[in-house]
């Protein structure tokens, strides 16, 4: 679902180029996209990564895909990538069924 819904905004131009490549690049879309490196980012852990444009086209993408805002429980023993795709479920109202279809 998430490959649809940034394809979608590819498409439609929603999505620079440029944006595109840092982010692809960062996240690392040939396989399962990472967003480890994101969320300790986000999370203020990897300071570096404020003036990286992979890290900055990442935040971009994310807000402009409507899950850039999500939020991490730092008291429980759910890792946080575990915790961002729980919440993008519940953003796009997604099931178990209809991500098998």
């Amino acid at each position: 679902m998430f490959r649809l819904r940034y394809a979608d905004a590819l498409q439609t131009g929603s999505v620079s180029e440029e944006d595109a490549a840092n982010f692809e690049k960062f996240i690392g879309l040939t396989g399962s996209p990472a967003f480890t490196t994101y969320i300790l980012g986000k999370q203020g852990h990897l300071k570096h990564l404020e003036h990286h444009e992979g890290y900055q086209a990442t935040v971009r993408v994310l807000e402009l895909l409507g899950v850039g805002f999500i939020e991490f429980n730092k008291r429980t023993a759910m890792p946080v990538e575990e915790q961002f795709w729980e919440q993008f479920d519940i953003i796009y109202n997604l099931s178990e069924k209809e991500m098998r279809e």
